[in-house]
């Protein structure tokens, strides 16, 4: 599990009825950034692999796997 673990019960914020919950990240956002370490900085098929991906600002890339660029 990558995130903030929920907060489980009724009337909380993140739940949305009926045993529902919304996660605090996006898979695209995990599966993003495990891409994005396997690849190159500007991987140009990343809009159509990960749509989703305006949704998250400027930096939807989560940080678990930084380059040593990165790090700085």
């Amino acid at each position: 599990m990558y995130g903030q673990y929920p907060v489980v019960g009724a009337d909380q914020a993140n739940d949305v009825g009926a045993g529902r919950l919304i996660p605090t990240t996006a898979v695209d956002q995990y599966a993003g950034t495990l891409a994005r370490w396997v690849r190159p900085l500007q991987w140009p098929d990343s809009p159509r692999v990960f749509p989703n991906f305006s949704n998250f600002g400027s930096n939807p890339y989560l940080g678990f796997m930084a380059r040593n660029e990165e790090r700085k």
